[in-house]
């Protein structure tokens, strides 16, 4: 390609660029550190400003604490200055001139007739060098005084005159302090006054240092701008030698911009997309889970619900990891029940655990409060993190939970304290501070065993310095590691003064109980026993159990046996050969992967661990009820199953009766509401887009209309624009947003819209209850005849 002529086409262009590029550039630096510099000057100067005024209100208040209110009370008359008694009166200022040499003025002031009169003045005795001002006389009139002297004696408290003032004697800065009589009224003031010119003297060589700063700062942005001249200037010459090259340069600054876009839009198109199949995976499992349902199946449908609420925290995480960059993580403090809380954090990495062969436990201690208040979503992410890396590194071993409670006493006030301990590969010294740095791990070589992007303890760090806590790291480097997060929490536990235990509480105590654990699971259930009223013996192997059963009567048996051993059919059998273990109700506790009952027949009901409480505690009251006979048709016992009636699902619409339209496109969405509806008792009407909705609602007026935002032809912002528009009402319909965009803004959208209410997907059955109540308390007239 042909070179242009110097100064024509784009030569003559490029240069006319460079100079403006190089000389912004420049000016750009200049600007940027001026106002930079200019602030610290401001910030700085201020300080000197704040140091200036602390003084004076100091020498102010120390003096007037040492004046004599009887000596000082005295003084009448302007014959008395340099009398025995003057002088002795005037001794506090005397010690302030000769301690503060900084202090230019001192003296007394008091009121009189309206206005202040002085009564002592130091320069009588030391005068200022070059101050040829006349000393101020017993009762002379000070007319110049600023309001902050009477603010002094009308508010009785020190004062400080922080912005130069001007009067008869100069221009300073001053502070004033009371001083009192014997009945402690108020007798006078002390003034300290500090002329600006040694304020100027303090801010000189400030101001020095910001004249050089500035020099040296233009002297930079000249050189910058020179050196970006010289750059663009080849880049100027490259650019005209290589047109191609340009143009592809172009292409890839388009394509660069799009990617830009794009980023901006990701996180809430990846919450929509990765929300809306979430939405039908839990809504459905939470339907199926209140029918009626035997263990096993119970079990699954669990471990769906738990797998499809650990996809959605981990949604959650990343987009929280967004958050957490730009500062805009919001914490929202409630009250709730911390047991399930932990319980579920263990249970979401089960399988995999066991899948290792590693025992999970949770361990709190008896004072732990049943209920705290702190964000419950923050602490569990943390403890979701903390736990899938201490199963991610642990091959063998256990990994543990272990909760105590730092109560009011302690130093920093009431904190929760969880420990997760594993018996994995120890982390070095030098290493545990470094993993928590974002995009680091211990072993991050391609051939590394873990995988991970090394965000896990970043944002556990973080989250838990935005819930006022810490976390650290504990290990010997060479086996087992410990991650502790203590978090301030508050005890919330709600207590029935005077009520009688529920029927729930009293089911076990006084039950006695036969215990097959091992370890921290022994703990546990023993722990366990106690809180519910319960006597208990336990056992460590098979003859352990048959040498108890062989002496004494249990009520109910709970089988732990080690994950090694998998013959518990055989030990079963064992304990019904036995004649107090014939009709012992078995409740066996099994790995989440092991193959439950009936294989091993003769057993109550057999639970996946890691162990929950409460899953436990019903399952040993449904074992002590149901009695079943284990003999050659124990595999065909009765099961006790968890009902869920239609007449309890419907009485929720009894008690809130509306009419419903969903408004909704994606036909699994709709089969989950529908369902979801179906069981409270209602009976709804569809629309497949906005302005099906409209229509209908025209139509059938609906109390209620569940409005998804995303739709096709018409969404759900604009139909409910016109549906206001039309209605004239912003109450009827009352209007909920059912979406997977649970960004803030697009609940500020929303609610500009006309909506009454917002839902995200996934949306649960007791988040749709408490929507639909909060609708029909708006929607129903009150009633006068109360």
């Amino acid at each position: 390609m042909p070179r242009s002529e110097p100064g024509k086409g784009t030569v003559g262009i490029s240069r006319q660029r460079i100079l403006r590029e190089s000389v912004g550039a420049g000016l750009a630096i200049v600007s940027v550190a001026g106002a930079g510099l200019l602030t610290l000057y401001w910030i700085a100067s201020r300080a000197i400003h704040a140091e200036l005024s602390s003084a004076l209100s100091s020498a102010a208040a120390l003096t007037a604490a040492s004046i004599d209110p009887t000596l000082h009370g005295s003084l009448r008359s302007p014959k008395q200055m340099g009398s025995d008694v003057y002088l002795r009166a005037s001794q506090p200022l005397l010690r302030l001139r000769t301690s503060l040499p900084s202090v230019y003025y001192a003296y007394s002031l008091v009121p009189r007739k309206g206005d202040l009169r002085f009564v002592l003045d130091s320069s009588y005795y030391v005068k200022n060098a070059g101050d040829r001002t006349p000393v101020a006389g017993v009762g002379q009139w000070y007319r110049d005084a600023p309001p902050e002297a009477w603010d002094a004696i009308r508010q009785d408290k020190v004062t400080v005159v922080d912005k130069p003032y001007q009067d008869q004697w100069g221009t300073f800065l001053s502070g004033f302090a009371p001083f009192h009589n014997a009945d402690g009224a108020v007798a006078g003031i002390v003034g300290v006054d500090m002329s600006t010119s040694q304020l100027g003297a303090k801010m000189l060589s400030l101001r020095l240092t910001l004249a050089l700063t500035l020099g040296g700062s233009a002297l930079l942005a000249a050189l910058a701008g020179f050196s970006r001249w010289r750059s663009l200037t080849s880049r100027a010459l490259a650019l005209e030698e290589y047109a191609r090259a340009s143009k592809l340069a172009e292409q890839a600054a388009a394509a660069a911009e799009s990617a830009s876009q794009a980023k901006s839009s990701f996180l809430a198109t990846m919450g929509h997309e990765i929300r809306t199949p979430l939405n039908g995976v839990l809504g459905l499992t939470s339907v199926l889970l209140q029918t009626r349902l035997d263990g096993p199946q119970r079990d699954c449908l669990e471990t769906i619900r738990t797998s499809g609420e650990s996809l959605l925290a981990l949604l959650n995480d990343i987009l929280d990891y967004a958050k957490i960059e730009v500062g805009a993580v919001r914490l929202e403090p409630r009250a709730f029940a911390l047991l399930p809380l932990l319980e579920h954090g263990l249970g979401l990495y089960a399988s995999e655990a066991h899948r290792k062969g590693i025992e999970l436990t949770l361990l709190m201690e008896p004072d732990v409060p049943a209920r705290i208040t702190t964000d419950p979503d923050r602490l569990g992410q943390i403890l979701r993190n903390l736990v899938s890396n201490a199963v991610k590194f642990t091959d063998q071993g256990e990994v543990m939970m272990e909760v105590r409670w730092l109560g009011p006493g302690s130093d920093a006030g009431p904190r929760l304290e969880v420990a997760i301990r594993d018996s994995g590969p120890g982390i070095p010294a030098d290493s545990q501070e470094r993993l928590f740095q974002p995009f680091v791990q211990l072993d991050g070589s391609p051939t590394s065993q873990h995988g991970g992007t090394g965000l896990g303890l970043a944002i556990c760090r973080r989250l838990a310095e935005n819930l006022g806590g810490t976390i650290r790291i504990e290990s010997d480097g060479t086996t087992g590691t410990t991650v502790v997060v203590t978090i301030p929490a508050v005890a919330s536990k709600v207590e029935r003064a005077g009520a009688e235990p529920t029927a729930a509480e009293r089911a076990l105590a006084g039950r006695s109980l036969l215990v097959l654990a091992r370890g921290a699971n022994r703990r546990l259930l023993e722990q366990a026993a106690g809180d519910w009223g319960m006597s208990w013996a336990d056992a460590s192997d098979q003859a352990g159990v048959l040498g108890l059963l062989a002496e004494r009567h249990f009520d109910l048996a709970i089988l732990d046996p080690p994950l090694a051993n998998p013959e518990l059919g055989e030990l079963v059998r064992a304990i019904r050969d036995q004649a107090h273990g014939r009709e012992l109700p078995l409740v066996a506790l099994q790995p989440m992967l092991a193959q439950l009952p009936p294989p091993a027949p003769g057993l109550s009901s057999s639970l996946a661990k890691p162990i929950r409480l409460e899953v436990l505690h019903q399952a040993l009251v449904d074992a002590l009820n149901s009695q079943p006979s284990y003999g050659e048709d124990a595999a065909k016992a009765p099961q006790k199953a968890t009902r869920a009636t239609a007449a309890a699902a419907g009485s929720f619409a009894l008690r809130h009766p509306l009419s419903i339209l969903i408004a909704e496109d994606n036909g699994t969405n709709r089969k989950v509401l529908d369902l979801q509806l179906r069981r409270m008792g209602y009976a709804v009407r569809f629309a497949h887009d906005g302005h099906e909705a409209v229509a209908l609602q025209k139509g059938i007026d609906p109390d209620v209309i569940l409005m998804d935002i995303r739709m096709p032809n018409c969404d759900g912002l604009e139909a409910t624009r016109e549906i206001r528009r039309a209605q004239g009402s912003s109450l009827r319909p009352w209007i909920v947003a059912i979406t997977a965009n649970v960004m803030p803004e697009d609940q500020r959208l929303a609610q500009a819209a006309g909506m009454n209410d917002f839902l995200a997907k996934p949306v649960t059955i007791e988040a749709m209850e408490r929507a639909l109540a909060k609708a029909h308390g708006a929607l129903s007239p009150p009633d006068w005849s109360i």
